[in-house]
């Protein structure tokens, strides 16, 4: 019997055949979870609408406790992709620092005894990546803590 030595640089390598297979087991893996991901980054940018509306209801709280009305609050925020409504003087005050980065569109109508406020995700600004339907929060002067209206995940 003659025993041949395998060399280091032999003894070392992948096939090509285990490196595929890795590679497709890496893939699956990740088209399994890319989803969650993409819902996760969603509910993060709906954070977003949510945490503003709080702060738009507690400007229109202290507005009506000044003013004995409720004000109508001018387009604030994402209107489109490339297009948005900063820096705008309206009666509260609500000017979000950053606001080109906004990916909601902030309003409110108001009269001396009601108020609606909504944000609504601007025109194809991705909410839920790979989906351009909209998201709509809303939060009114009877129910101050912010509903969603239409849910671009479900949507989806």
């Amino acid at each position: 019997m003659h025993d041949k030595k395998i060399s280091r640089r032999q003894w070392r390598a992948f096939s090509l055949v285990e490196l595929m297979a890795a590679v497709a087991i890496i893939s699956i893996l990740v088209s399994l979870g890319m989803p969650r991901y993409q819902a996760f980054i969603a509910r993060g940018r709906m954070a977003e609408a949510k945490v503003n509306l709080g702060h738009v209801a507690s400007l229109q709280g202290i507005y009506r406790a000044e003013w004995n009305a409720y004000s109508s609050l001018a387009a604030v925020g994402r209107t489109g992709v490339s297009s948005w409504n900063c820096g705008t003087n309206n009666s509260l005050g609500f000017d979000p620092d950053g606001c080109e980065y906004l990916r909601y569109g902030y309003s409110a109508t108001g009269s001396s005894s009601t108020f609606t406020a909504t944000a609504t995700s601007g025109t194809n600004v991705e909410i839920y990546p790979g989906c351009d339907e909209t998201d709509e929060w809303e939060v009114t002067n009877t129910k101050m803590k912010p509903n969603q209206k239409t849910n671009a995940i479900k949507s989806c």
